[in-house]
């Protein structure tokens, strides 16, 4: 036997392999992250479109009360002197907690929340701000108005000018959310990107009817 020690041989990943493994690493991640992103966005809008449809069958049922009692329907800036106050989507949500026409037993502020929009979970009125309301409603509305008008709308829709905001939450210009009169709801694409129409797409809001923002209120010519 010999003095010498055989040394066994040992391989690992040069520099320049761990360099090329991280470099696909990173190529996959960023082919993937879009479409990750797209379903995290596509189910917090439909979670969203859940608690609008919500909100409406609250407010259709309160109205079927009020109508059969003979009393004022609880759309906001209508007919009825309560719902009257409201000017903005923020003030409209605090009056249906108030006046119990939304569940207070099931839910609380935080169902006006939002992808990236900050819900509360608080029956307090003073701690429910319009940075933690997703959405905007449509004012003036009356038992006449059309079942296909929108109602609930998220706030990164500008009307105004039939597109997205793409600065503005809860979901840019990427898509939006938007819950009828008659309760029915849609996660709406961006119109302007895929060169649709996008009334076609929205809605119609009637003139003479109001957009209640989280913070202000808009005109609708």
């Amino acid at each position: 036997m010999n003095g010498w020690c055989r040394q066994k041989d040992s391989k690992g990943f040069t520099l320049i392999e761990l360099l090329v493994v991280i470099a696909i690493i990173g190529t996959l991640a960023a082919l993937l992250l879009p479409a990750v992103q797209g379903a995290l966005r596509k189910g917090q809008a439909t979670n969203m479109a859940n608690s609008g449809r919500q909100v409406m069958l609250y407010i259709e049922d309160i109205n079927n009360v009020y109508g059969v009692s003979g009393l004022r329907e609880i759309w906001p800036q209508g007919a009825n002197t309560n719902f009257n106050s409201a000017a903005t989507s923020t003030d409209y949500f605090k009056l249906l907690i108030k006046h119990n026409v939304v569940d207070t037993n099931s839910t609380d502020f935080s169902m006006f929340g939002g992808y990236g929009v900050p819900a509360v979970r608080t029956l307090t009125e003073a701690q429910f701000l319009p940075e933690n309301n997703a959405w905007c409603v449509v004012g003036g509305v009356t038992p006449k108005t059309s079942k296909n008008v929108p109602f609930m709308f998220t706030r990164n829709v500008d009307y105004a000018n039939k597109t997205l905001k793409p600065d503005e939450l809860p979901f840019g210009d990427n898509l939006a959310v938007v819950v009828t009169v008659g309760g029915k709801w849609s996660i709406m694409p961006n119109a302007k990107l895929l060169n649709l129409n996008f009334d076609e797409l929205f809605g119609v809001i009637p003139s003479g009817c109001q957009i209640l923002t989280p913070d202000s209120e808009i005109a609708v010519p």
